[in-house]
């Protein structure tokens, strides 16, 4: 039952992924691959290939062998490819960490995964260190220069001579250790394969990759240590021979500029970033004509938004793709033809991809245009989640099928819509109320910079949708004004009975998920004070 791709099967080469990414890359070796967007530092595609031989050398004779982790903890900087790279070629496995985590954050990290080595930056290198001693970290690596750590470059320096070339790579092995809170609890270490990764890229390559090998590029501003900046956006630029301009720390002024200075065509962004590009009055004072396609993903993108950045920008389309750490990440994806796009959805399956939708409380299989969580088969389903078969067995089941925690449904044509995280869910006197379309219509009143509605405790009720607003600078609003203005929008059981409040920021993650539980505790905590003082 379900679905299945309408799009021909793609062939998954049987390799390991460096050597996937790296196969007939002197082809390009005089082609720029990895941009500085600061310092304009470059490295070309033969500086990759012979970097990756030298990093390899370097760590075998450090004794890293085949099946050894090595964490990445690092914005985004050119680096960061070249000891991904390096490690995956000699059979290592790579984990990568948040650099903005604590040493109690990345130390706990480190404690699901046997690290040997770890490389970072100078700004987190003490918190690396002190998390490296408290977890039998053999050594810590640094992009420039800190005390306690090794310096990078001296990986670079090695002639090279000592890469086994004889190791074998199953494409069964683990290539890839991100991290992801799964459908639900705490994170849990992802294990993707190389076949995973492979065959993730081959399903991806007809929508994303249709640039000019070796002339366009990608702005890398979504962090690499999340999948879809890792994957998407970082190997997978590099396999089809596109720039990759790296962005350290995210500034929207800086992004703006290197689109009009890289002439960007295709860009990836998530939600919040969207919004910005719909509202924020810098975006008038580049040229971004360059842009032919915005795809959005990490999180559904309401579709006025979408209308609002089109309409202002003229020259491209803005669409959404759907994934998951789990799937490596790509499920569906929107046509390269803007004619077959549809506003709203997330595009199409992926090739050798099926989908399946399921109602969460009775387990029954539903059909097009019913909204159920989302089930996914295919070649890019994670492994499982390391050392954790419980977790594992709660999202695998015994015919393969991945349950996604998400709501959403497929169309009569097969496309693909994602309404919300399972969990996510405010329960209303039975009724189900999806936070991200309550968001998608806030930020479109023209006082609201952002927003995150979640689900305040209310005896009677179960839950009452509340909403925490940012204003843009300059502008006002009432609480009653931004009730009045989303209640004219939706169903009665939809409005903010909850009420709204006005905030300086919405927290999220680095990849621009809302927080929401962040906003959950702090309710929490409220009623309780509020009790406390009753008492």
């Amino acid at each position: 039952m379900g679905i299945r791709s309408r799009l021909p099967d793609v062939t998954i080469p049987d390799v390991d992924l460096a050597k996937f990414v790296l196969d007939k890359i002197d082809q390009y070796e005089e082609s720029v691959a990895l941009v500085d967007s600061q310092s304009g530092a470059k490295y070309t595609f033969g500086d990759v290939r012979d970097h990756v031989r030298r990093i390899g050398s370097a760590l075998t004779r450090l004794g890293f062998k085949k099946g050894d982790v090595f964490c990445v903890y690092s914005p985004n900087v050119p680096e960061f490819a070249l000891i991904l790279l390096g490690v995956l070629a000699v059979g290592g496995t790579v984990t990568t960490a948040n650099p903005q985590y604590t040493k109690d954050e990345l130390s706990k990290q480190m404690k699901i995964t046997p690290v040997k080595y770890m490389v970072t930056v100078p700004e987190s290198s003490q918190k690396a260190l002190q998390a490296a001693a408290e977890n039998d970290i053999k050594s810590v690596f640094v992009f420039g220069h800190a005390p306690g750590c090794k310096p990078f470059h001296d990986l670079l320096r090695d002639d090279g001579h000592a890469f086994p070339h004889d190791v074998i790579i199953s494409p069964q092995d683990v290539a890839l250790l991100p991290f992801s809170s799964g459908t639900t609890g705490l994170p849990k270490a992802v294990m993707l394969t190389h076949h995973n990764i492979v065959g993730n890229l081959m399903q991806m390559r007809e929508f994303l990759y249709a640039g000019r090998p070796g002339v366009d590029g990608f702005l890398g501003f979504l962090p690499f240590f999340h999948l879809f900046g890792l994957a998407i956006i970082l190997i997978g630029a590099l396999k089809f021979r596109l720039k990759v301009v790296c962005m350290k720390k995210f500034d929207f002024e800086e992004f703006l500029a290197c689109i009009e200075t890289h002439k960007i065509r295709y860009l990836f962004v998530v939600p919040p970033i969207a919004i910005l590009l719909a509202k924020h009055p810098l975006v008038d004072r580049y040229d971004l004509s360059s842009l032919e396609t915005i795809m959005s993903a990490a999180a559904p993108l309401g579709k006025d938004i979408e209308q609002k950045v089109e309409a202002r920008l003229k020259t491209c389309s803005v669409t959404q793709g759907y994934g998951l750490t789990e799937t490596s990440p790509a499920c569906s994806l929107p046509p390269l033809d803007r004619k077959a796009r549809r506003s709203g959805s997330s595009g199409i399956l992926v090739a050798n991809t099926e989908c399946k939708v399921v109602d969460p409380q009775t387990g029954k299989e539903l059909g097009p245009n019913q909204d159920g969580e989302l089930w996914f088969r295919g070649s890019h389903i994670f492994k499982g989640y390391l050392n954790n078969p419980e977790a594992t067995a709660a999202a695998i089941d015994s015919d393969r099928w991945f349950h996604s925690g998400d709501i959403g449904h497929y169309d009569d044509d097969q496309y693909i819509y994602v309404i919300d995280r399972i969990k996510e869910f405010i329960k209303y006197k039975g009724f189900q109320v999806a936070p991200a379309e309550l968001e998608g219509l806030l930020v479109t009143h023209s006082a609201v910079a952002d927003t995150a509605v979640v689900g305040r405790p209310d005896e009677d009720a179960g839950e009452l949708p509340m909403a925490f607003i940012v204003l843009k600078p300059g502008h006002t609003a009432t609480e009653t004004e931004i009730m009045d203005f989303l209640a004219a929008k939706v169903a009665p059981f939809k409005r903010l009975r909850g009420g709204v409040e006005i905030v300086q920021e919405i927290p999220k993650t680095a990849s621009g998920k809302i927080l929401r539980r962040v906003l959950r505790e702090k309710l929490r905590q409220r009623a309780q004070g509020s009790m406390k003082s009753k008492l």
